[in-house]
């Protein structure tokens, strides 16, 4: 399965790169990160993805703008830190919402 993380918080993009990597195992074929909307924009038109995990707040951009350009078929699921997004981003068709901190529900468990 290949993976496009849009994410600009370096910590979270690594959190997410490790968790994905953990559930996916072997299936993780390719993980990409992209750190902002230009450089998703580069990954989505020279590669095939299977899922983008999208943060809605990008360094002053909109998450949301990468979809309306062209995401397309590729199912996103949002990954961000504004629980009052969920509804607009389940207006644009994502497949999922998760709201940040994103932890494993092991991890979410064991701290109960």
């Amino acid at each position: 399965m290949n993976v496009l993380i849009v994410e600009d918080e370096a910590v979270a993009a690594r959190r997410l790169e490790r968790l994905t990597h953990r559930i996916l195992g072997e299936n993780a074929a390719r993980i990409a990160v992209a750190h902002e909307i230009a450089a998703a924009r580069r990954y989505l038109a020279e590669n095939l993805f299977d899922v983008v995990l999208l943060d809605l707040k990008l360094a002053g951009e909109e998450g949301f703008d990468l979809m309306s350009e062209g995401v397309g078929l590729v199912p996103v699921i949002v990954v961000s830190a504004h629980p009052d997004r969920a509804i607009d981003a389940f207006e644009h068709a994502v497949l999922d919402f998760v709201p940040k901190p994103v932890v494993r529900s092991e991890e979410h468990t064991s701290e109960l």
